[in-house]
């Protein structure tokens, strides 16, 4: 597809429509409804671009690195010839994060990691649920804190816009940090039941790689008057480390204060045992495109189970996520998964 006229301050919200647009399209496998998703590479083509050809590399090369920081993502790569467009995309968006910071134009939207010990074993009775509640003795539920970038106009520019372009210009570690700074505000907020919720927030490499950044979260947990159990870091098993000496140390530093950790997005890459044997961390979030078609399809099951009684035998905790049906919640449970998130 090519598209002309495209101011570079609309570049990735136009983009990034086209992935929002496939999410319309469903589909059935096995009786059960899909949604479609799509990895969006994107090449900025200049009057300093050399070729055609290159331009298509370039955007292959997009839309490779997209789906390998998960997929359903939109990536833009701004090519060595294109320096004029790369400096002007980057000087618009690092003013755009700083205002959005000074202003908190980030928010949060909670979403439910629970324990699948206290869900209903029968349909209809899932069905009949009004909600979870948090009673006296219920089991510790997890919620996952999925930030949101708004716009001067209010628009929401989605994580998948913003997080690659704050990590182009180096300003994740401060977002980072502003996330961590507003979820031990939340919970602090929410004193009785401080025992039984934890929040899980995703953490950048970059920002793992950045001593400073780091030292300002520590400080920021060690101030706040919140159990640092409270706080999951998430690491993303797609993101390559730069150093996994460097991460181990710095985890174990959260960890000594009392933080737990989650790999995210387990089985997708092929250094996921490496970072499961290497890293100091507590749960193993299986990667959705497997949580998906379990209960259909006999190798994503296998794949699911295996994880799970990996991680038993290193005495882990499991998440599925993706978790879209009865059945795929069902077939977690019987795989021993503790966790579901949907």
């Amino acid at each position: 597809m090519l598209l002309t006229g495209v101011a570079l301050d609309n570049l990735f919200t136009i983009a990034d429509g086209f992935r929002e647009l496939a999410h319309q399209c469903q589909y059935l496998v096995n009786k059960h409804q899909r949604q479609a998703s799509v990895s969006v590479g994107v090449a900025v083509l200049s009057r300093d671009t050399p070729s055609a050809e290159y331009a298509i590399e370039h955007a292959r090369v997009a839309c490779k690195t997209a789906k390998q920081r998960g997929r359903d993502q939109t990536q833009i790569y701004v090519g060595e010839h294109d320096v004029r467009v790369a400096r002007e995309l980057e000087a618009g968006w690092t003013e755009r994060f700083r205002s959005a910071l000074e202003e908190n134009r980030f928010e949060f939207d909670l979403q439910p990691i629970v324990p699948i010990s206290g869900l209903p074993t029968s349909e209809a009775a899932l069905a009949q649920m009004p909600g979870w509640r948090l009673g006296s003795a219920a089991p510790e539920i997890l919620f996952e804190l999925l930030i949101r970038m708004r716009d001067r106009r209010g628009d929401i520019v989605a994580p998948g816009v913003f997080v690659p372009l704050a990590e182009r210009v180096g300003m994740m570690p401060k977002i980072d940090l502003w996330v961590v700074q507003h979820a031990l505000q939340l919970l602090s907020e929410r004193r009785p039941a401080l025992d039984r919720i934890a929040f899980n927030i995703n953490l950048s490499n970059q920002t793992l790689a950045d001593p400073e950044s780091m030292a300002l979260i520590v400080n920021a947990i060690q101030a706040a008057a919140v159990p640092a159990r409270a706080l999951v870091f998430e690491i993303t098993e797609t993101s390559e480390m730069s150093s996994l000496h460097q991460t181990r140390k710095i985890m174990q530093q959260l960890r000594d204060l009392g933080c737990r950790f989650a790999l995210d997005d387990f089985g997708t890459g092929f250094s996921s045992f490496t970072h499961l044997r290497h890293l100091p961390v507590d749960f193993v979030k299986i990667e959705g495109s497997f949580v998906e078609g379990m209960a259909d399809n006999e190798l994503d099951h296998t794949m699911v189970a295996s994880i799970a009684s990996l991680a038993r035998s290193m005495k882990l905790l499991v998440i599925g996520e993706h978790v879209d049906s009865y059945a795929t919640l069902e077939a977690l449970r019987r795989c021993g998964v503790e966790y579901a998130q949907g």
